[in-house]
């Protein structure tokens, strides 16, 4: 209780009093969900998507294999069902690293038909079938660089 005789020292020490009395009850409120919140999100990870591949197969079992057995996380719906040629999965891997993320993935229309291929074997063949014409312009190269240090302009 409040000993004043000045009304206006009491009302203004009454409304301090409930003011601090209420900004407390806020904070005890406030300060429960705050720190679980801040919890839950300190012990969430954030995983990224960093590679999607396809896989063509005869059976879903080989399908899966292939796909674990390259590292990706095998998704079991068939991408190619009803349709008559094999079946078509894909396989997926993730990382907490940001920079390793995809932000682009594009759909092709399908209409054309497709066809699966490996790009190391496809690289490996391009570079054997061009290697004579890579050397032949590395020798230009070499012989326009040699001439031009040699005083040839």
């Amino acid at each position: 209780m409040i000993r004043t005789k000045n009304k206006m020292l009491r009302r203004w020490i009454k409304f301090i009093l409930t003011s601090l009395s209420l900004l407390l009850v806020v904070c005890f409120l406030t300060e429960g969900p705050i720190h679980t919140i801040e919890r839950v999100s300190a012990a969430e990870k954030i995983v990224y998507l960093k590679e999607v591949k396809v896989f063509e197969a005869d059976s879903e079992k080989e399908a899966r294999s292939a796909c674990e057995k390259e590292g990706f996380t095998f998704v079991g719906k068939d991408l190619n069902k009803g349709a008559e040629k094999g079946r078509v999965y894909i396989g997926y891997k993730t990382t907490e690293n940001r920079d390793e993320a995809l932000y682009k993935i594009a759909l092709l229309d399908m209409n054309g038909g497709f066809q699966i291929r490996n790009y190391e074997e496809m690289y490996e063949e391009f570079r054997k079938s061009n290697y004579s014409t890579a050397e032949t312009l590395q020798m230009a190269t070499t012989e326009f660089i040699d001439s031009y240090n040699n005083g040839s302009r």
